[in-house]
């Protein structure tokens, strides 16, 4: 083989691997966009997915059925003395209802999430209930017996009662007829949600589990809202600009290759020339 001809084999595996590794960048920047692409989709998806179990788990069945009291028994009796001697009581007795202003429609006092223990959950923004498009609240008002509720109405029709109970006050003994006294934490705000008198109708477990208690601050402002922060999560400028980095990154070593390989061209044509 002459020194031309190695010359020219050489310089062509140069321009071969030059060239494959333009390929791999180029397959590489693809892949990127395509993955940014399936984060965001999959984002959006648990985020819905999220929204629909909150929603999903707003209403209680004896919330859209109104439920048949039970007869009161001597083993009902004794289960319910046993939770209310073991019950846990929260220190800090400090209420942060604001009947005022809940009379005139400001539920600021309540904005956030309250849950009872089987995850049922009410979402307050100052403006009302959000995150369930069926369900209104109308002002806080007082009942023939003195105590402070809303109605909540549902849609699709029928609806119940809302309690309010601030912290350091039991729920009146009337309400019960298993225990004599309020088996629920009387050191936080709670609120029961009822579509009859009997709080503890089945059981003084099945009163003590449907009881809410404030779980988190953080609320909706609205259904749009919500979807409108969606998009915002999904084209975040951190997220863009991260993507956009990693891409004019890829792109400079792109550029850096084709330099490379031009020059390398041009290199090849004048070893060339000068042997002939």
């Amino acid at each position: 083989m002459t020194k031309k001809s190695t010359i020219i084999l050489a310089s062509s595996l140069v321009l071969l691997l030059a060239g494959t590794g333009l390929v791999a960048n180029r397959q590489l920047i693809k892949k990127q966009q395509a993955n940014a692409g399936i984060s965001r989709q999959e984002h959006r998806k648990k985020q819905k997915q999220s929204l629909q179990q909150t929603t999903g788990l707003t209403v209680r069945s004896d919330l859209v059925s109104k439920p048949s009291p039970k007869a009161v028994s001597q083993e009902m009796i004794a289960d319910g003395q046993k939770l209310l001697e073991n019950r846990k009581l929260t220190d800090n007795q400090v209420s942060y209802f604001d009947f005022n202003a809940l009379a005139i429609g400001d539920f600021s006092s309540l904005a956030g999430q309250w849950t009872d223990a089987n995850g049922y959950q009410f979402e307050f923004s100052p403006q009302g209930l959000v995150g369930q498009d069926d369900l209104s609240i109308t002002s806080l008002t007082y009942d023939i017996n003195g105590e402070a509720v809303s109605q909540i109405n549902r849609h699709s029709g029928g609806g119940f009662i809302l309690h309010y109970y601030p912290a350091g006050t039991e729920i009146p003994s009337w309400h019960f007829q298993i225990t004599q006294s309020d088996p629920s934490d009387i050191g936080r705000d709670r609120l029961v949600a009822t579509q009859i008198n009997r709080f503890d109708y089945e059981s003084t477990n099945q009163f003590v589990s449907s009881v809410f208690y404030k779980t988190s601050d953080s609320y909706r402002q609205s259904t749009e809202d919500t979807s409108s922060s969606e998009a915002t999560v999904e084209a975040s400028p951190t997220s863009e600009l991260e993507t956009s980095d990693s891409l004019e990154s890829l792109s400079g070593s792109t550029t850096e290759s084709s330099s490379v390989i031009d020059t390398q061209q041009n290199e090849s044509k004048l070893t060339v020339t000068a042997i002939e």
